[in-house]
């Protein structure tokens, strides 16, 4: 059980104004396709990245969930999960869109700055635009795009990397009903896990091809991760047998005292509750690709830490 600690203060009523900053970097390798803005460019080499790599997608999504307090891009779709490996990034903005709706906000506009030494952006701006307003559901002026060089400054200047960065402004709805902040690491986790099912949906429904293609030409699209397998036989009898015994072994062989959980325990309650959202929505995620091994997996993982 967690130790006693002060009760966490009361969610702070709905700001009329949120900014947000979002910020993305990515190497630049030979042989990969550059992405940004769901734009395909001429070049000879482009992003290194576990999705597509579209750094001015990322820093748009990340952007919105910083506005909104919300863990970062990395946090909710991990470098780490295969599920994610070659996604398009459209779908991680279209996530943060959601939960910036479903918390009553709309955007006022939004600043996107793109620091790259070559090729020259310029001619991509107007379709770059189009396409962060498309998936942001706002009209196109309300969204800037603005491209420059690094003066063969660095990796950047050495066109050995590119760099975004995004400012965007927040406006409450008076008509509309955001739904409450966490005040607990319980209103956290259920918050997440609810917005995981919806984000994940969205990711594989566009991997099956459903959503609009990016402007990128066949040839140079990134491949889309396979489907997931259908879920194991066994019921959920055996799916629970199967819980028990890795949370069993886990608990049992674990080093108790140097393991990750004992140490979120020397830390602010946010930090235990933010880890505990976390592998709620890796569960999500896996729930949504009806992968009942990664279920049980997963929700392992989640009862360990809880």
């Amino acid at each position: 059980a967690l130790p006693s600690r002060a009760p966490l203060p009361a969610a702070p009523p709905a700001m009329a104004l949120r900014i947000g900053h979002g910020y993305d970097l990515h190497r630049l390798e030979p042989g990969l396709p550059l992405i940004l803005g769901g734009v395909s460019l001429p070049h000879d080499r482009g992003c290194a990245g576990h999705s597509d790599g579209d750094a001015v997608l990322h820093a748009v999504t990340d952007a919105v969930l910083g506005a909104l307090s919300m863990p970062d891009i990395g946090q909710l779709f991990s470098d780490r999960d295969p599920r994610w490996k070659g996604a398009r990034s459209d779908a991680f903005v279209t996530a943060a869109r959601e939960i910036m709706e479903g918390q009553g906000y709309g955007i006022v506009n939004l600043d996107v700055t793109v620091v790259l030494e070559r090729p020259k952006v310029s001619p991509h701006k107007e379709v770059m635009r189009e396409n962060i307003a498309r998936l942001l559901g706002v009209d196109v002026g309300k969204v800037n795009l603005k491209a420059k060089t690094h003066e063969k400054v660095d990796a950047v200047g050495e066109n050995r990397a590119v760099e975004v960065h995004v400012l965007i402004l927040l406006e409450n709805s008076p008509s509309s009903s955001p739904a409450p902040l966490a005040s607990s690491a319980a209103d956290l986790t259920a918050s997440l896990y609810a917005a995981a099912q919806s984000r994940a949906t969205s990711i594989l429904s566009t991997a099956a091809g459903s959503d609009p293609a990016p402007s990128t030409p066949a040839s140079a699209a990134p491949e889309t991760s396979p489907a997931a397998p259908p879920p194991a036989p066994g019921g959920s009898v055996d799916a629970l047998r199967r819980l028990e015994e890795i949370v069993a072994v886990r608990a049992r062989e674990g080093d108790a005292a140097g393991s990750w959980t004992a140490k979120l325990l020397g830390k602010p309650v946010g930090k235990v509750a933010q880890k505990v959202g976390e592998e709620a929505v890796e569960v999500a995620i896996a729930a949504a690709g009806g992968d009942a091994n990664e279920v049980v997996k997963e929700s392992a993982d989640l009862l360990y830490h809880l």
